[in-house]
């Protein structure tokens, strides 16, 4: 190691390592048991590919608090779907839903590809609870409202097949 990679920023030296993680072969993509236990409960702080940040506690009840893209969250929520996290944001620039593949890297690392909507990728670290405290800033809403009304392709032709 010389001197210069000592001075980096930890924080700058572990997304390093973690891409070159993320490059090397084939991803091992999380189960939905996996990514339950990963994601319910916590937060997970990084960046996207093009260098927007983002970090979201998921709490239980399906809410997702934090900011995504320099945004607040505000009615956003997440559920397992597959084998696959989807968000849903009701506002925003970032409208619509978003579903994410997962990868572990390492102890506390993460890579996350998104799916059907164009070649999009996040790096970030898992963090116990919510050690940001992100919050609803006293404006609680509840998920139910937003996700019955979204309706996937996989969701209609479960529907369909059951006629």
């Amino acid at each position: 190691m010389t001197t210069r990679t000592r001075l980096l920023p930890p924080a700058l030296l572990l997304l390093g390592a973690m891409q070159g993680v993320a490059l090397a072969g084939e991803p091992d993509w999380m189960t939905a048991s996996a990514l339950r236990g990963l994601i319910t409960g916590n937060t997970i702080t990084g960046r996207y590919d093009n260098g927007e940040p983002y970090s979201e506690y998921h709490a239980a009840d399906g809410r997702a608090l934090g900011h995504n893209n320099r945004e607040p969250n505000d009615n956003a929520c997440w559920d397992i779907r597959g084998n696959e996290v989807c968000y849903y944001y009701a506002k925003g620039r970032a409208k619509g839903e978003f579903c994410w593949r997962f990868q572990r890297l390492g102890d506390s690392g993460i890579r996350a590809s998104l799916v059907d909507k164009g070649r999009r990728e996040i790096i970030g670290i898992h963090q116990n609870g919510n050690p940001h405290d992100h919050s609803d800033n006293g404006k609680p809403w509840t998920c139910d409202p937003v996700t019955s009304e979204k309706s996937t392709p996989r969701e209609t032709t479960a529907r369909l097949a059951r006629r």
